[in-house]
């Protein structure tokens, strides 16, 4: 958070080592692949062969963002693009809004429809079934001066709105020596329920949020913090004017994700064996589906690895021989060594067929 160029340069910097770019520079990272990427696009439709005998066939639309995360196609034209194989990296939640839909016209879900549906997949379903996507929702609020400490974490249980301590457990200093120092900004972290509650105003045009976060939360600060309040701003309480601007991310109710990460169901023992192969000419991929590292960006990464080497050993001449070990793999940390030049981790010396069976 505290780079100036943001997360989406880190992943510029990985995609430019294959893409053509018309600008790169340490400041800024501009792509040239009109052919390859697709931008302002979302997918409907994934039509794909589980014999991989048949091409893939994408159906999508062009798109404009509107509100905080809804991204409706502009209009009614479709475009198609074909390819022999499909690499998924749509999250967990997606694929199970998926299965929600697919007794529902395209247009009517806002997420991609799977055909074959993902339902005819019977260890995937279970999986899917057995697992929901947890709620993690972070309000972030800026006040004119910084009146709490040099911790980075606060326990500030509180009762409101009839959750019993859970109103505003945990606070997160952002303004500090490794963050956005003199930034004056905190994070609360809220989740279950109380997370959705907050996504859900977040998302609700209708509502007021700055109102609704001062209500929420104003008393919470006031009550942990009174005497650095009365030391810093020379009154004993805080009042809505004293916040600068808010900023309430939406997960869970966020199309694209539908959640954070996922959990095992209660009962979901023996039924979450399902280990993302190769589906005839489609893998989904995606941090869910890499172990190791669920729920992580780090995963979302490893989870490329894994699904791009398994589809080459699968499905292209010449990759036979491929080792299909990553970090995604419980046993793989054995196995790399981090390269503290690159940032990546570097394969150990050694016979990888053997490591495999091990």
């Amino acid at each position: 958070m505290a780079d100036d160029v943001g997360y989406i340069h880190l992943l510029q910097r990985i995609m430019r080592r294959v893409l053509k770019t018309s600008v790169d520079s340490a400041e800024k990272i501009v792509f040239d692949e009109s052919k390859r990427l697709r931008f302002n696009s979302k997918i409907t439709n994934v039509r794909w062969d589980p014999t991989g005998k048949s091409d893939v066939v994408v159906t999508y639309c062009k798109t404009e963002r509107q509100g905080i995360q809804n991204y409706p196609c502009i209009d009614d034209k479709r475009y198609r693009a074909k390819a022999r194989n499909f690499i998924s990296t749509f999250p967990i939640g997606v694929l199970k809004k998926s299965i929600e839909c697919e007794q529902k016209p395209d247009e009517q879900c806002p997420v991609p429809v799977f055909n074959p549906p993902l339902s005819d997949q019977p260890e995937l379903k279970q999986y899917l079934d057995y697992t929901e996507m947890g709620i993690l929702t972070k309000v972030y609020i800026q006040f004119a001066i910084k009146f709490w400490g040099d911790k980075e974490t606060y326990f500030t249980p509180s009762n409101s709105s009839g959750y019993d301590c859970d109103a505003a457990p945990l606070i997160y200093s952002l303004d500090g020596e490794n963050g956005l120092k003199g930034s004056a900004m905190v994070a609360i972290a809220l989740t279950g329920e109380r997370g959705k509650e907050a996504a859900d105003i977040a998302a609700d045009e209708t509502k007021n949020t700055l109102d609704w976060v001062c209500e929420e939360f104003i008393d919470v600060f006031n009550l942990h913090f009174q005497d650095r309040i009365q030391k810093t701003y020379g009154k004993d309480k805080l009042v809505c004017s004293d916040i600068v601007d808010i900023f309430i991310p939406t997960w869970s109710n966020d199309p694209l994700s539908n959640g954070c990460w996922v959990v095992p169901l209660l009962g979901s023992a023996g039924k979450l064996n399902f280990d993302f192969p190769v589906m005839g000419n489609m893998i989904l991929s995606g941090e869910g589906t890499c172990d190791r590292h669920s729920g992580w960006v780090p995963g979302a990464w490893f989870s490329g690895d894994r699904s791009s080497r398994l589809m080459l050993k699968d499905r292209v001449k010449g990759f036979e021989d491929l080792s299909v070990l990553t970090l995604c793999d419980e046993k793989a940390v054995d196995y790399f060594d981090f390269n503290e030049e690159t940032c990546f981790f570097d394969i150990k010396d050694g016979n990888f067929a053997t490591q495999e069976e091990s």
